[in-house]
This record gives structure tokens, C-alpha cells and sequence, in this order.
């Protein structure tokens, strides 16, 4: 098969049914994109003390006034606090890195706002918020995670966005135990590949908000990537489950063997089929609303049916598509 930005898809086979993702992903995640993605590099990493101001944004629909905290990557010490602004946007002055990666995670309260980015509306206890409605969201059980891997020697400053998929890559890091920065960023760049994001420096770029007006001046890097985004509230509403119960059995999924399924034949789990479908419907309704997003939707399309179209329960490996030797364990001495 060959795909329309004429690179072929590439048939990579794995023991117990599993592929790797490189079936799935080789040329439609970034077609014409590739500018607006940043390369990670591991060399030069600080191995001392060393502080630098943190920043970044909280996306699962834009998340204001949401609670962040930052801790060292075992969460035994508490690096800083804030919460996040009406854009979802939190800032941190002097965050002490130390000598290791750091970790935020973001919760809900009383005053914290999501925006619904699910076109099929997001339920909001017994009603539905329509697409790009702005509604009070608390919920206990809800959280996101993402892992910086840590910062260059006299570097200032860095990003790290918190969204459901950084949330994946921080469970199938702390599920593998890898501390080391190369390793970190292996997994992340793995994460993002299997969803279709391969290149992408999902710690870094900020995804867009689909919902906004101004989505059609953002880079189609970061359209694509807050459509994937977008996909968990889909799910949410098509399943009658909670944001939560979706990001869990996701990252869930995810997190014990570092795969999510192609096509299941059970309605209740939550597949790739299905992750592509809600982010290409998100897509089309940030169109109907007078979005322009050029292809994305037309290649997140051929995504969910080229995973619909594979033996029901195959399992999709994450890959990292830097690593040439061993591209599906970020652990191995050979990794890049």
C-alpha cells in the first residue's frame, strides 16, 4: 500500500501478533509537516544542581486554572506548584532540576474549566457540552502526567506540556522504570509515533486547540497533535465512560507492554481504530466551524482504516523511529 504522500507503508512482523507501528504510521502522521517539529538531544545533560524556568500548556481540551505540580521523577520531592491560566497555560521560576528528570502532574478543582473538543459534545454528569463549550470540570480521579528528561548544562529554560498522550509515555516510563534522559526520551518519542505523531517532540510542541478560531494559523504539526488529543473526549462520550476511565484504560493498556490494539473485537476497549476516528471527527468539526486544516483530516482518516483493516486484536507496537537497532525497547545498551 502506498500512501498519498508516496512513501510505502513498511511491514515490520513481531512475535504474538503484535506489528510494528511503522505499519500503521510510516507516512501519514507528518506528511508536509515536518518544519514545525523539534529534534530532542540528550547531550550535554546537567548532572548537578542546576534550576531552570518551567512552562508549558495543559491540553485534554484546553485545561484553566487546573492544579500542576512538579516533582523529581519518583515524586519524592516537591519541586514547585502553580495552577494553570485561562489558556491552560502554567509558567515556574526557578524549578531545581538537580541531577535527574522531573515530573508534572496536573489535577482538578473546584475552579478549574475544560474545554470540550469532542465533536460528539462531552458529558458533563447528565448533560452534553457542545464542541468548544467551556464547562466547570473537577474530578478526583483525573490526573495527566508528562516527564521532562532533563536539561542541557546552563540551559534557562524548557517546555513541557501535559497532555493525554505525554500522560502514556510518563506511565510506560514509571512502568519500565528508566531513569536515564536517553531512555525517557526513547519512550516519548515511541508514544508518539504509535499515535500517529512520529517526530513529534510531544514535550515540547504545544498542541492546538481545535476548537479555537484561530487554529487554522497553527503549524500542522500541532493541529494533528490536538486532534489526537481531541480523540479521549470522543472516546469519553462514545463509551459513556468518564475522561478518566478512558485515560486510565488507555495509558493502562499501554503502559504493561508498551502496544495498543489495532481493531478489537470487543466494543468496550478502546482501540487505535477508534483513537483516529474521534481525533478526524474533531477535525471535521473544527472545519465546520470554519477551520481550515488542510489534509489532516483526510490522513488521520486512512489511519483508522488501515488499523480497521488488520486482524482484529493485533496488537501495534510503539516504535522509536530513532533508534534503528532495537526501535521497540528503549532500555537496550544499542539505543541511540
Amino acid at each position: 500500500m502506498t500512501s498519498s504522500t508516496g512513501r510505502g507503508w513498511l511491514m515490520s512482523v513481531v512475535p504474538k501478533k503484535k506489528l510494528a507501528a511503522s505499519v500503521l504510521m510510516a507516512s501519514l502522521a507528518l506528511a508536509g509537516c515536518g518544519s514545525d517539529s523539534k529534534s530532542s538531544n540528550s547531550g550535554g545533560r546537567t548532572g548537578g544542581d542546576q534550576s531552570i524556568n518551567l512552562s508549558g500548556v495543559a491540553v485534554k481540551g484546553v485545561l484553566a486554572n487546573a492544579t500542576v505540580r512538579v516533582t523529581t521523577l519518583d515524586g519524592s520531592s516537591a519541586l514547585g506548584a502553580t495552577t494553570t491560566d485561562n489558556n491552560g497555560q502554567y509558567s515556574l521560576e526557578g524549578i531545581d532540576v538537580g541531577d535527574g528528570p522531573i515530573k508534572v502532574r496536573l489535577t482538578t478543582n473546584d475552579e478549574t474549566q475544560l474545554t470540550c473538543d469532542s465533536a460528539a459534545g462531552c458529558l458533563d454528569g447528565s448533560t452534553l457540552r457542545g464542541f468548544g463549550e467551556k464547562y466547570f470540570f473537577n474530578d478526583p480521579d483525573f490526573e495527566l502526567t508528562a516527564v521532562l528528561p532533563g536539561v542541557a548544562s546552563g540551559q534557562e529554560s524548557a517546555q513541557l506540556m501535559v497532555t493525554p498522550i505525554t500522560h502514556l509515555a510518563a506511565e510506560r516510563i514509571a512502568e519500565q522504570g528508566v531513569t536515564s534522559a536517553e531512555d525517557i526520551e526513547s519512550t516519548n518519542r515511541a508514544t508518539a509515533a504509535l499515535l500517529g505523531l512520529d517526530g513529534v517532540d510531544i514535550t515540547s510542541i504545544t498542541p492546538s486547540d481545535i476548537t479555537s478560531n484561530s487554529v487554522s494559523s497553527d503549524g500542522a504539526v500541532a493541529q494533528r497533535y490536538g486532534a489526537i488529543v481531541a480523540a479521549i473526549a470522543a472516546m469519553a462520550t462514545e463509551k459513556g465512560k468518564s475522561l478518566a476511565e478512558v485515560i486510565d484504560e488507555v495509558a493502562a493498556d499501554f503502559a504493561s507492554d508498551g502496544s495498543l490494539v489495532a481493531n478489537s473485537s470487543s466494543d468496550n476497549t478502546i482501540d487505535l481504530a477508534d483513537l483516529f476516528g474521534g481525533a478526524a471527527e474533531a477535525v471535521e468539526a473544527a472545519e465546520k466551524a470554519g477551520a481550515s486544516l488542510g489534509n489532516i483530516g483526510t490522513e488521520i482518516r486512512q489511519e483508522e482504516a488501515t488499523s480497521a483493516a488488520l486482524t482484529p486484536d493485533t496488537q501495534v507496537v510503539a516504535e522509536d523511529p530513532q533508534d534503528t537497532t532495537d526501535p521497540t525497547d528503549p532500555t537496550d545498551p544499542t539505543d541511540p
